[in-house]
């Protein structure tokens, strides 16, 4: 992906902040929105809720403090931590090792705490190269989840963070364009004492990596793998519903052609201990014919599975079964993948 050189919170803060250089340190307060799974450390069920995340910083020291209110279970727990360092790291500022007592009860003190801002994310909406063919250069179609299932445009489903920008800059080195404005996501975890584990994500997430399917063409077995199928998952948390775009969908060395998009609708999420999981059986496969989103009769998702893994939540493995009818013959493609949404910087202490 096209990589945003750190400016990222340093540059807007140094736009946007009261400063007078020389006179006074540069300052910038900023409230983030995303979403924090909490599990209770006693075996009890994971929820996700939403809350604002408040950095204090001090640009001028590379310092600052975070501020936030967690829900679960109706009870809120709130904490404004020290003051930290500000780490800045690949597009991305870190804060590691901050510290508060979480309603000022000193026995649920903030632990294994790191909070990272980033933009270096796989945005839906840029170009992109093909890893293994560099000639190939491919834009994700601008579908996103709607309510009116329109092929561009629409009332966006909860949770759609991210639809089609205006804004597009030029860069002459990638010879492409990308959106002069994005905000960071937050990628953080904590633990409140010996109650809670805490791990944030977002809604809206489009996941690059490797997929390969296989399937058998009368009776003899073959595969296929590809690095240009992007997968966008989108979380209506309140309703615990996902939506999955695949776009450039191909599943087999055959002649197939590319689908812009197959879009599956109404899958579950289930939480779980620092993941969650996306899954449905026996899903219409939506497309985009003639311009609008219909379902595709030649196609079915018998099953459809994703589900977060690592600490930090931004990679993902999933795997589908899609049955279809090519000239004549049932076929059924059975892809796995494995990919991430986020690029991490490398050091993230």
């Amino acid at each position: 992906m096209k990589k945003l050189s750190l400016g990222l919170v340093a540059i807007a803060g140094l736009l946007l902040s009261s400063c007078e250089l020389g006179v006074k340190d540069s300052t910038l307060k900023n409230n983030y929105f995303t979403y924090n799974l909490i599990t209770p450390k006693d075996g009890g069920a994971s929820d996700a809720n939403a809350s604002y995340y408040t950095f204090d910083l001090n640009l001028t020291q590379a310092k600052g403090t975070i501020a936030t209110t967690l829900l679960y279970n109706k009870a809120q727990y709130s904490f404004t931590s020290n003051e930290v360092p500000m780490k800045a790291a690949e597009w991305a500022n870190i804060f590691s090792g901050f510290k508060a007592n979480v309603n000022n009860d000193v026995t649920m003190p903030l632990e294994n705490t790191k909070m990272i801002q980033t933009v270096n994310i796989i945005y839906p909406y840029a170009v992109f190269q093909d890893p293994d063919n560099k000639d190939n250069i491919f834009k994700l179609d601008g579908f996103y989840p709607n309510k009116e299932d329109n092929a561009v445009g629409g009332t966006p489903i909860d949770g759609v963070l991210y639809t089609t920008p205006n804004d597009f800059g030029y860069d002459s080195y990638n010879n492409s364009y990308w959106p002069n404005r994005i905000s960071p996501v937050l990628v953080g975890q904590y633990e409140i004492g010996n109650d809670y584990s805490v791990r944030t994500f977002s809604c809206d997430n489009t996941y690059q990596g490797q997929t390969v399917t296989t399937y058998s063409y009368q009776g003899q077995p073959s595969s296929y793998q590809t690095r240009t199928i992007y997968y966008r998952i989108v979380l209506d948390v309140n309703k615990s519903k996902a939506y999955v775009v695949m776009y450039n969908a191909k599943f087999s060395n055959s002649p197939e052609p590319v689908k812009p998009i197959v879009y599956l609708k109404d899958l579950d999420i289930v939480w779980g201990n620092g993941t969650y999981t996306v899954h449905g059986t026996d899903l219409p496969c939506y497309i985009i014919d003639g311009g609008k989103v219909e379902i595709h009769p030649d196609y079915t998702v018998s099953e459809f599975t994703m589900s977060t893994v690592g600490y930090e939540m931004v990679s993902s493995n999933m795997q589908f079964k899609v049955k279809t009818t090519a000239m004549g013959h049932d076929l059924v493609y059975e892809g796995h993948f494995s990919g991430q949404c986020v690029n991490l910087p490398t050091s993230v202490n």
